[in-house]
């Protein structure tokens, strides 16, 4: 995918557009935050569209197996930061182990519903695929 790929008016269409969240999402997280196992944002405003000249916002050397109290008290901070709306994500050179993966997600849901920030998408990235995991059963995933 490239950025000519995106629809040109992208600038003017809302990060929850069907199918958008995940193109901006590969094309925005580079191969480096992939590998530094990043936890990552991209942050909208109120009407959901991009900020301009502000692309995904990562936390790089992420440590996926922390404790609970680790992880709810680093999201909760991410949160807190006033976003008004946000696709949020795992990134890893390989699959997170599903176990992790939905701790993460879960704790991600927790912490963005007490907030001010729309939570519109969560996701899960590797080198080469980019899979939505906002909701439901996480799919089978081959952890590294």
């Amino acid at each position: 995918m490239s950025f000519e790929d995106l629809p040109e008016n992208v600038a003017e269409i809302p990060i929850s557009t069907p199918g958008l969240g995940a193109d901006l999402v590969d094309l925005l997280l580079t191969t480096e935050d992939r590998r530094a196992e990043s936890l990552f944002l991209v942050p909208a405003d109120e009407g959901g569209l991009l900020f301009p000249g502000i692309g995904a916002i990562t936390f790089g050397g992420m440590d996926w197996r922390c404790s609970a109290e680790e992880r709810e008290t680093g999201l909760a901070n991410i949160a807190s930061m006033g976003i008004p709306q946000a696709i949020v994500g795992f990134a890893s050179e390989n699959w997170i182990a599903p176990h992790l993966l939905r701790q993460w997600r879960d704790a991600v849901n927790a912490a963005f519903a007490g907030s001010r920030t729309t939570l519109v998408g969560v996701y899960v990235v590797n080198l080469d695929d980019v899979l939505e995991i906002s909701t439901g059963p996480l799919p089978a995933l081959w952890a590294a």
